[in-house]
């Protein structure tokens, strides 16, 4: 018996792992470059990566796997399926560099963290910064990052995707479709 494949897990994998890969090379590039410290211009790359990525997904499904005609949702499931393929990819690239490349990120973290608390609230107290800095620390550990890093980017992937699907959509309005769906 032939096994049938889902064209769907195979095309969000195949974009996913382009995706993930793609925001490596971003993150390596600003690590080497010590830019880490400019979050905008990391995750304005993100973003386009992200739009880019789940755009030719989508498109590439609905003309190779759907004749053509992709609904809404089929296109929304298609960016969110990409975004968390490449979202462990990332994940996985997040642990490995902040566990055992460089663990000294996770001090550069905290004290970019401190600087702008001490900016926002120049009044706080020694004892107030430390309090504030607990939570940075609970969430720069880095299986805690592994996680939300997939929850994140899987995240990011639904909102491009609800404005990506908008454009991506494409109805069969033929006779015949209108005849198949009323059978």
């Amino acid at each position: 018996m032939e096994e049938k494949k889902n064209p769907l897990l195979k095309s969000t994998m195949t974009f996913g792992a382009i995706m993930g890969l793609a925001l490596i090379v971003i993150s390596l590039i600003m690590y080497l470059t010590n830019q880490i410290e400019k979050s905008w211009l990391s995750n304005t790359f993100t973003f386009i990566v992200l739009i880019v990525g789940i755009t030719l997904s989508s498109k590439y499904h609905r003309d190779n796997s759907l004749n053509g005609f992709i609904s809404y949702g089929q296109s929304l499931s298609c960016g969110v399926l990409t975004g968390f393929f490449a979202s462990i990819l990332i994940a996985f690239y997040t642990f490995i560099l902040f566990k055992f490349i460089d663990p000294s990120l996770i001090d550069q973290i905290t004290n970019m963290a401190r600087e702008k608390i001490l900016e926002r609230y120049p009044n706080f107290t020694d004892e107030q910064v430390e309090t504030a800095l607990s939570m940075t620390r609970k969430f720069t550990n880095p299986a805690v990052m592994f996680f939300m890093t997939i929850i994140g980017t899987t995240f990011y992937a639904f909102l491009v995707s609800l404005i990506v699907s908008i454009f991506i959509k494409k109805e069969d309005t033929s006779i015949d479709s209108n005849f198949q769906q009323n059978a």
